[in-house]
């Protein structure tokens, strides 16, 4: 099974102009969003944390679940995903093994 996720950051406000996409992420990701500089950057980071959080729902889990690498990546025991972006896009993909 494998399961490709993508959003196009050009569908989104600025989240700093519209708290309100910020709800949509956890408290961990939302204090990442909000320390970017640029809104395009801010955009792909709440596009992570949708694509994050929707994997992890879709999987019966909660944030709490989530670990962070060395290098700050998001990682859950027994659940195989990936989550990038560049340009306008933001995609995730998720693999059982």
């Amino acid at each position: 099974m494998q399961k490709l996720y993508r959003i196009n950051i050009n569908h989104f406000e600025d989240p700093l102009k519209n708290e309100g996409l910020l709800d949509l992420v956890g408290i961990r990701r939302r204090e990442k969003v909000i320390r970017y500089r640029m809104p395009d950057d801010r955009k792909r980071s709440l596009g992570a944390g949708i694509i994050i959080r929707k994997i992890l729902d879709e999987n019966g889990l909660t944030e709490s679940c989530l670990r962070y690498s060395d290098n700050e990546k998001p990682v859950v025991d027994g659940l195989f995903f990936n989550v990038s972006h560049a340009g306008d896009y933001v995609v995730g993909v998720l693999s059982d093994c």
